[in-house]
Parts: C-alpha cells; sequence; structure tokens
C-alpha cells in the first residue's frame, strides 16, 4: 500500500478558462484567412481593371524616367508588368493563408494547452491546503543524514 493518497481530481469537462482560450485561439486562427478572402475578392475587382493597369504603367514610366537623373535617390524600375498588389492576391494568397493556418495553429495550440495544464493544476492542487485524508511525513532527525536512503 502507498504511503502517499493522492487527491481526486474533479470530473467533468474543461473548465471555463479552457473553453474561453479555446474559443479566442480559434478566433485568432480562423478569422485572418476569412477576412483576407473577402478582401481579396473586393480588391481582386478593383485592380484587375485597364484604369488600374495604365496608373502602374504609368507609375513605371515615372520610375524609368527618374531612374536616369542624378538626383539624391536612385530609383529601380519595377521588373514587373502587373501591379503587385494583384500579383499577391491572385498568386500568394493560398500561400499567405497556409502559412498562417500553420503559424497561429502552433502559437493558439500551446496557448490553449498552458492554459488547459494550469486550469487542471489549479483544480487538483486546489487552494493549497493540506488533505486531512493524506498521512503525515515522518520528519527526519535533525543529525540524520541519509546518503543512500535507508535509515
Amino acid at each position: 500500500m502507498s504511503m502517499t493518497s493522492r487527491r481526486p481530481t474533479p470530473k467533468g469537462g474543461p473548465g471555463w478558462p479552457v473553453v474561453l482560450a479555446a474559443s479566442l485561439a480559434a478566433a485568432v486562427v480562423a478569422g485572418p484567412p476569412l477576412l483576407l478572402l473577402r478582401y481579396r475578392e473586393t480588391r481582386l475587382a478593383a485592380v484587375s481593371t485597364p484604369e488600374a493597369r495604365a496608373v502602374w504603367d504609368a507609375f513605371r514610366e515615372e520610375m524609368r524616367r527618374q531612374s536616369g537623373e542624378a538626383g539624391p535617390v536612385k530609383h529601380k524600375v519595377p521588373k514587373s508588368v502587373e501591379p503587385p498588389e494583384l500579383v499577391w492576391l491572385r498568386d500568394y494568397t493560398p500561400l499567405a493563408i497556409t502559412a498562417w493556418l500553420l503559424l497561429s495553429g502552433c502559437l493558439a495550440t500551446a496557448v490553449v494547452w498552458f492554459v488547459w495544464g494550469a486550469s487542471r493544476g489549479a483544480r487538483r492542487w486546489g487552494d493549497g491546503a493540506a488533505d486531512a485524508t493524506a498521512p503525515a511525513r515522518p520528519a527526519q532527525a535533525a543529525g540524520s543524514s541519509t546518503v543512500s536512503g535507508r535509515e
């Protein structure tokens, strides 16, 4: 028979801190990709128009003109024939969403795990009061020091 008795842990589901942390984590993980997809639809329509392309071409032409002039700043001509926002929204949105889900998902999982562990420990050990049913450990004599574990 064991000298120490374990105090039973409370039964039931996760406590409110865990539920709150999991809800916030789900919002943080899922919210930005959903907002990006919503934003993407409206911006793709705006930046893929001939007017937007004309503005981009005018900007590139201005940079080309300024790159030959002597001045305090040396301008580089953008290489892309399409506006960068169009290219990013069209080609790189799936990559951005995947990276967000991986990184924020790992962080959110760790936070929820920490909250779960902290709430479980608080329920297991209570408020720090001694358990009346646990037997007291015998105190060692003041002068005896055991090296090998034998008394």
